[in-house]
């Protein structure tokens, strides 16, 4: 399934709520806007220079990317 995907963002649980990381020292609700990483070794790599990395975090795959079949983005373009 990752070898699928191209693109990674990081999830993050803080306070019960779930955010997603746009950069070392922010965190958002919009998955939209969060940093994107190439794969899951560069988004840990990330993860461990943050603010947050106390915190409990998932790398997930980008959502609209996923949203989106290649078959149709290729139509797009």
């Amino acid at each position: 399934m990752w070898s699928q995907i191209s693109r990674f963002i990081i999830r993050v649980i803080e306070n019960g709520e779930e955010k997603y990381l746009f950069s070392t020292r922010v965190l958002l609700y919009d998955p939209a806007l969060a940093k994107k990483f190439s794969s899951p070794l560069l988004a840990n790599r990330y993860w461990k220079k943050s603010l947050y990395k106390g915190l409990i975090h998932t790398i997930i795959p980008d959502p609209y990317e996923l949203a989106v079949p290649q078959s149709l983005s290729a139509i797009v373009e």
